[in-house]
């Protein structure tokens, strides 16, 4: 039934279905279809959408214990902290910084966070306490100062809002 709704969707390229664990992946051509739309049809079905963390996690999660003293100041029982990793050379992160985080509803969100853009060719003790390995990384650290979500690789507006929703302190 999933498999059949999303597929009728155009840009929707595959779509797994793992029933021991009520989950299924859809991968898509966002040129062809909007996150938001696919959303929409697993709603009407009768599930609750969401983002997972990438596939492409390269470290474990990091912990308060190891968090750079930069990083530390930015505690805040209130607020959880966003940390954006790039670079200059980095094409995934021009789009990203022009478009996604250019988005009046992401900057919005973001105000619900302390949030930190980091490059990692001028702050390489930051990147290395996170095992930065590749760009663009979008990390979000808990209030309790443990790092709560990890996703390698470029973000859409759509999907930068629903994590920053789920992690939001608003």
């Amino acid at each position: 039934m999933v498999e059949a709704a999303l597929s009728e969707l155009q840009g929707v390229r595959e779509v797994k279905v793992d029933l021991s664990r009520d989950l299924f992946t859809v991968s898509y051509d966002e040129a062809h279809t909007s996150l938001d739309a696919m959303f929409e049809v697993i709603k009407a079905l009768g599930y609750e959408p969401g983002l997972s963390v990438s596939e492409f996690a390269s470290a474990p999660s990091i912990t308060q214990d190891k968090l750079p003293a930069e990083i530390i100041s930015l505690l805040d029982s209130a607020r959880p902290i966003a940390l954006y990793f790039g670079a200059k050379w980095c094409g995934a992160c021009k789009i990203m910084d022009r478009t996604a985080l250019a988005d009046e509803s992401v900057k919005f969100l973001l105000d619900g966070f302390r949030f930190l853009k980091i490059d990692i060719e001028k702050q390489e003790e930051i990147s290395a306490a996170f095992s930065i390995h590749a760009v663009p990384t979008f990390i979000i650290v808990a209030r309790d100062g443990n790092e709560a979500y990890r996703y390698v690789g470029p973000l859409t507006a759509s999907e930068i809002k629903l994590v920053l929703e789920q992690f939001s302190a608003k």
